[in-house]
């Protein structure tokens, strides 16, 4: 990337970069499908795989209607029925019965009750963290260079080079660190940007339940006033995250092309490429909103297909993400410029 932008050139429309996405997937579209699924589960999700029998109960009618079934009378007795579900006898069944009384049993006091469902609460919590730090593990040291790969292999298909599939993988070489970096660091100033508007829904939140609390109190307190001082604190509070939130999207868009600026340059500094998006978006971030939005047409008809339409629409709107990162970062004038040089080269 040579830092230059087309300041002297007329930007393109939102119609001209899915034309040139569009072309760009040209007799490419299997490959591009498969490089987008590839990236997915391996990066962008955790991909989960189960295996599990539908276990299947036999029930014979007999055995509800003979002579031994479970409407017949018992004739006074607590004897278990003869009955076959699912492969199970008269015996299985009575040893199930009388291991869950015995269960039943064991727990008969509150505080043998409380102590397993603090057991079961603490099991479930511990599960949940490993699930969660498994996931964000899993992203992070996966997940960040496949898409690495990933925006490289757009590039090379906006660039109208051969795109294989292995490119999606290119992103674990001399990258891999310097990625994982960026989008911690990323993640850091996301979070600074978006720190004011969740301080104030923490007060507007904070304030409204006290509020709602010396709501309930105040006959007993005699705070008349205290309750609708803090409702009006706790609005304004929610009012003002609202508007602060949207500092959160600019920064959003601000660093936008910073993994592109990255795959392109493995060997630039992560702030370095965070600097470059910014400067890289000036004047781009709306041109950018706008041609995410105007996919949301095809997003609303992709619905209509139960979502198997946008197997085709996701690659359409990345390659379209890549035409404006062509546009604006030089790329574009680079290529023509070689194209341009070739040509003369060759009528010489």
């Amino acid at each position: 990337m040579n830092g230059t932008y087309q300041n002297n050139r007329p930007k393109k429309r939102c119609k001209e970069l899915r034309a040139q996405a569009l072309e760009s997937l040209r007799g490419k579209w299997l490959i591009a499908i498969l490089a987008m699924l590839l990236a997915s589960f391996l990066g962008a999700q955790l991909a989960t795989t189960g295996s599990g029998s539908n276990a299947s109960f036999n029930l014979n009618t007999s055995d509800l209607t003979g002579e031994d079934g479970i409407f017949a009378e018992l004739n006074g007795t607590t004897e278990v029925p003869n009955v076959s579900v699912g492969g199970l006898d008269k015996e299985d069944i009575e040893d199930f019965v009388a291991s869950v009384e015995s269960l039943i049993t064991s727990i008969s006091q509150e505080e043998d009750l409380l102590l397993v469902i603090m057991a079961w609460g603490i099991a479930v919590a511990m599960g949940t963290a490993v699930v969660l730090a498994f996931s964000l593990a899993f992203t992070l040291f996966l997940g960040t260079p496949m898409r690495i790969g990933h925006l490289r292999f757009r590039l090379s298909l906006i660039d109208g080079e051969r795109a294989e599939l292995g490119e999606v993988f290119s992103g674990f070489d001399k990258s891999y660190l310097p990625a994982i970096g960026l989008r911690i660091l990323r993640g850091i100033y996301l979070f600074l940007w978006g720190l004011p508007s969740s301080l104030m829904a923490i007060i507007g939140v904070g304030a409204l339940t006290v509020g709602l609390f010396t709501t309930v109190l105040s006959p007993v307190l005699e705070w008349e006033l205290v309750d609708s001082t803090l409702y009006l604190v706790g609005a304004l509070a929610l009012i003002f995250a609202v508007a602060f939130s949207f500092l959160r999207v600019v920064a959003v868009y601000r660093y936008a092309m910073s993994d592109y600026i990255l795959a392109e340059n493995p060997q630039i500094p992560v702030s370095e490429a965070l600097r470059e998006s910014a400067r890289m978006m000036k004047g781009n971030k709306w041109r950018l909103f706008c041609l995410e939005l105007s996919f949301i047409g095809w997003g609303f008809l992709c619905l209509l297909t139960c979502g198997i339409g946008y197997l085709w629409l996701r690659p359409y709107m990345y390659q379209a993400e890549a035409a404006l990162y062509h546009e604006i970062s030089g790329r574009e004038a680079i290529h023509e410029a070689v194209a341009d040089m070739k040509e003369l080269m060759e009528q010489l």
